[in-house]
């Protein structure tokens, strides 16, 4: 039964209840409802009446999304609909709507959560807001969001199934097109990051004989663990949860450069193993594993930092302290939810952390050094030394008290008090970084610059951000959810970006090399993946600041005046672009040559820098071009598909006929039975020119 029961107005006396709600219209109302036949109404509770102290929330992630053509304001019932599709843990089931003047609305009994419309406004009540009433936006708000639900649609074309491929991992085969299409947007996303996870780096490099001690010391090397992670990103079958791995790496980032412990491509494969175990768990679990990591912890110089010492001037290391802020937390200066900089009364960004706070940070970071374990003794180039065993590799760093600063510690307006443990001295402060409203725009707009665009609008900032910081079920930081939301977002999904100007980013070279290795069944016939020298390798940035700065822009006037970021240009010079263009031609027409395909050395040991040989030297590494090659007589049919997969579609037909005409020009009009080798040169020439394409090196 549905009815609109309207209160009577209020006498100037009559009793007011919770939030200045009237309790005698209640009453009346309940009253009302009692006496209906059938299944009784509910009231909505008394906060609804007092919609002038609602409190403003983005909790649905309400905001203007970018349309190409005007969309219809959603109903109610449609509204809530996609509500309860988008946020089953906040409104389980699909119970009737109702009314009460002057609100439609659904009482989820499960949740103990209300949503009501009316006057064109959406409001929320119940356990996920703590009794407050929410104003979480106009129903116009949610027009494009109900309109293009991407939770629940499926890809209207190829092209659709390419592009959100390209984002969410490194390729787009006709096989894997299909399956996004059967299953929709969600539903792959969602069987993708359940998916059991590939052979860890670590395991890898075990299988692979890295763990031997011989003359060859692998102990102290670092080269193997290009290897293992050019196997995972390539070869490794969860290949969402790598290419989230991958994007964590550069913002969590480590480098080979910065590990000087033993076992030094062990540690890092560790790292690696790390970021891809946790790319769909939580963002403070994250952040404790990094912060306790030995890669992090030598490339920043926690280890070895003690307690101050007056009677030699001793203090405490501020490097980490630095960047945890700066760079894997909270950033430089204080954000509004959609990203933007908050300002100040002089006009100019707000600082989030002042030197004072670093100082006092660092305290908590004392103490702390590599964890202890057996040694080993080995004996090369005629010296015995002992050695730490492998197993410290994967071990965090542990504290020493005694050289731990155990004080009080005030910063950012968190306190940790003395008397505590290091270990849950660190706890708290992570704790307290984690809770900062800056997190979820900080990471949340770096998250979209590596996976989606450079230049994410305010609302697509934001509407990441509210699901940072509630996943609908009142996790913060829940890192599935926060992909999900990047990946599925109106504006990463929607036409619009396609025409637009700002949309989209350049591929980074790593990503550029992925693809074809991924898209064209690139094989190591011996499996030893030994691949170094690329312009861009995983875990290799100079610095902690990655290969290239988010807030990078265009040199020159004109990238001045639009203002548009672009973080991968830093990459870009007038010889990366020629070396490129031979790279791809070289790759995709040989493949990697290796001296020593059967043998798991590069050089002979750590004192001697030969490079080992042997009889098996060839290109063991190379693309098999498996859906291509019937595609050789045909070179239209041939490029139109090399678009597909790897630009899903978006080089103009104009272009493509360009390129179709002149394989045609140098390999001839007629192109069946050609030598198996001729036919692998046109392949070549043909991805080497779409992937020299503008419109595939900047991925939209």
């Amino acid at each position: 039964m549905k009815m609109n029961a309207r209160e009577p107005a209020r006498p100037p006396d009559e009793q007011i209840g919770i939030n200045g709600a009237p309790l005698a219209g209640t009453v009346t109302a309940l009253s009302l409802l009692a006496g209906c036949s059938g299944e009784p109404e509910q009231a909505l509770p008394p906060a609804f009446e007092r919609r002038d102290l609602a409190r403003r929330s983005r909790i649905l992630a309400a905001e203007a999304v970018p349309q190409t053509a005007p969309v219809a304001v959603p109903t109610p019932d449609q509204l809530m609909d996609w509500a309860q599709r988008n946020y089953p843990d906040l409104f389980p089931g699909s119970p009737p709507t109702q009314l009460w003047a002057p609100y439609t609305y659904r009482h989820y009994a499960d949740s103990a959560n209300y949503i009501g419309v009316t006057e064109d406004r959406v409001y929320i009540l119940g356990a996920v807001s703590g009794g407050v009433l929410l104003d979480v936006g106009a129903t116009a708000d949610f027009a494009a969001l109900v309109a293009t639900d991407y939770h629940v649609a499926k890809p209207a074309s190829d092209e659709e199934a390419a592009r959100f491929l390209l984002q969410a991992q490194f390729s787009a085969t006709r096989a894997q097109i299909a399956r996004v299409r059967a299953l929709g947007f969600a539903a792959w996303f969602a069987e993708q990051a359940a998916a059991p996870a590939g052979i860890t780096a670590w395991d890898w490099l075990q299988q692979r004989g890295y763990t031997a001690i011989d003359s060859y010391g692998y102990y102290a090397t670092g080269y193997q663990v290009l290897y293992a992670l050019w196997y995972q990103l390539i070869v490794s079958p969860d290949a969402l949860r790598k290419r989230v791995a991958l994007a964590l790496s550069e913002f969590f980032v480590a480098t080979l450069a910065g590990v000087a412990s033993g076992w030094r491509a062990w540690v890092l494969c560790d790292y690696w193993d790390m970021l891809a175990a946790n790319a769909f768990g939580n963002f403070r679990g994250l952040l404790g594993k990094v912060s306790t990591h030995s890669a992090i912890a030598q490339l920043l110089t926690v280890i070895g930092s003690r307690k101050a010492d007056p009677a030699t001037g001793q203090v405490p290391d501020e490097n980490f302290a630095r960047e945890v802020m700066q760079l894997f937390t909270i950033g430089l200066y204080e954000l509004n939810p959609d990203g933007s900089e908050k300002l100040g009364a002089n006009g100019k960004p707000i600082e989030t952390y002042r030197q004072e706070d670093v100082t006092a940070l660092a305290r908590i970071f004392t103490g702390y050094n590599l964890a202890n374990v057996p040694q080993m003794r080995i004996t090369q180039a005629g010296s015995t030394f002992d050695y730490p065993d492998i197993s410290q590799a994967r071990l965090p760093i542990v504290c020493n008290p005694a050289l731990h600063d155990s004080d009080e510690v005030r910063f950012l307006r968190i306190v940790v008090p003395k008397g505590l443990t290091p270990e849950r001295r660190m706890q708290l402060a992570l704790d307290g970084l984690f809770l900062h409203p800056n997190v979820g725009p900080f990471f949340g707009r770096q998250m979209i610059q590596r996976l989606v665009t450079s230049n994410p609008s305010p609302g697509y900032v934001a509407r990441v951000a509210a699901v940072f910081d509630d996943n609908g079920a009142g996790v913060r930081g829940d890192l599935n959810a926060v992909f999900r939301a990047i990946l599925l977002d109106p504006e990463a999904r929607g036409p619009g970006g396609l025409s637009s100007p700002s949309f989209g980013k350049l591929r980074e070279p790593m990503l550029r090399f992925t693809q074809l290795a991924r898209s064209f069944t690139m094989q190591s016939q011996s499996g030893s993946w030994k691949i170094v020298g690329l312009p861009q390798e995983p875990l290799t940035s100079s610095s902690v600041f990655n290969f290239f700065r988010p807030g990078y822009t265009l040199p020159g006037p004109k990238g001045a005046a639009r203002r548009l970021l672009a973080p991968e240009f830093q990459l870009v010079d007038q010889v990366t672009v020629a070396d490129y263009v031979n790279l791809v031609r070289h790759l995709s027409a040989l493949g990697v040559f290796v001296q020593a395909p059967d043998h798991p050395a590069l050089f002979v040991n750590q004192f001697d820098q030969t490079i080992v040989s042997t009889a098996a030297a060839g290109y063991d590494i190379a693309c098999q071009y498996v859906d291509e090659l019937p595609l050789v007589p045909d070179p239209s049919a041939l490029v139109r598909h090399l678009n597909l997969v790897l630009a899903a579609g978006q080089i103009e037909a104009a272009t493509c006929d360009v390129i179709a005409a002149a394989l045609r020009a140098n390999f001839g009009n007629v192109l069946t039975n050609l030598p198996r080798a001729t036919q692998e040169q046109l392949l070549s020439w043909a991805v080497t020119m779409v992937m020299s394409s503008p419109a595939y090196l900047i991925q939209k």
